[in-house]
């Protein structure tokens, strides 16, 4: 029924949302209850399963569920939403080192981030190397001498952590070293209020300590999203209700884009504390021209 072979390309996108139309209205209107009824959950695995072997286009993807967006629907294939940038692996003790050395500088004081106080962030380097825990989008990305992201006290005598910045040929915006405790889990959400230009700014992970069953999940969205809880603190995205539809342990001491306007994930079913080197940057050439290949 998933098999789109090379009809035209008219009739595709109609048996496309005709079938989906019909074949997921039990799944999107009575949300995770499709668990339950064995043909709904049998048609949304041939689903997942297309869309894991790349036999349907992100436009089929917007048929397949109206819940995605031009901006939230993922990169197909499924691989390009999590990526390697460098097979170089950064000397990984040398980034543990800077890990103990950035947390001693502050303290031990963490920036709560939500997920039931699992979820934390020390900031590296921040507009003016003043206080920020997040990127919005009132934020200016400047470009070169007139880019204001400056490295905070937590910085301080972080040398690799400031080689491994300065050697990437791009403007550095936000930095930021992300814990996610033992047993912490952080639900589906998108980012896409900051990163929707994608020319313009991106996120990437550098994994300094984790365990292999610590993931990043891509979702399926089964409902729409509460609205956003705005505090002084942060600014709580409310959880998307999604089911998994990939998921992938990123390997300590590579360099990993990651697709934060799609539905995403982190889980951490383990007794290691998860914790990333997180980089805001502006694209340098050679990655826009690979996230342009879409």
């Amino acid at each position: 029924m998933y098999q789109l072979g090379n009809a035209k390309k008219t009739v595709r996108e109609r048996d496309v949302q005709k079938n989906n139309t019909e074949k997921f209205s039990i799944l999107l209107r009575n949300q995770v209850k499709h668990l339950s009824n064995g043909k709904a959950k049998e048609d949304l695995e041939k689903l997942f399963k297309n869309i894991k072997e790349s036999k349907l286009t992100r436009k089929d993807l917007l048929l397949c569920n109206s819940l995605w967006t031009e901006i939230s629907v993922p990169i197909i294939p499924l691989e390009k939403n999590y990526f390697k940038i460098y097979q170089k692996q950064y000397d990984i003790e040398q980034l543990k080192n800077d890990l103990k050395t950035a947390i001693l500088n502050m303290n031990t004081t963490w920036v709560d981030k939500g997920a039931n106080k699992k979820w934390k962030s020390i900031t590296l380097k921040s507009v003016n190397g003043g206080d920020q825990s997040f990127l919005e989008k009132k934020d200016f990305l400047e470009v070169g001498k007139t880019n204001s992201y400056k490295y905070t006290k937590a910085m301080n005598n972080c040398n690799y952590f400031k080689k491994l910045l300065e050697d990437i040929p791009t403007d550095i915006y936000l930095v930021r070293i992300l814990k996610l405790d033992e047993g912490g889990s952080l639900g589906y959400h998108i980012d896409d209020n900051v990163f929707a230009e994608k020319e313009k700014v991106m996120r990437c992970h550098v994994p300094i300590i984790s365990h292999p069953k610590t993931e990043f999940g891509i979702g399926f969205p089964i409902a729409k999203r509460p609205p956003d809880k705005i505090s002084k603190d942060y600014p709580t995205r409310k959880e998307w209700n999604a089911l998994d539809l990939d998921r992938k342990h990123l390997e300590p001491g590579f360099m990993y884009y990651t697709n934060v306007n799609t539905l995403h994930a982190v889980y951490n079913p383990t007794n290691v504390a998860r914790y990333h080197l997180c980089i805001d940057m502006r694209p340098p050439e050679l990655m826009l021209s690979m996230l342009n290949q879409e």
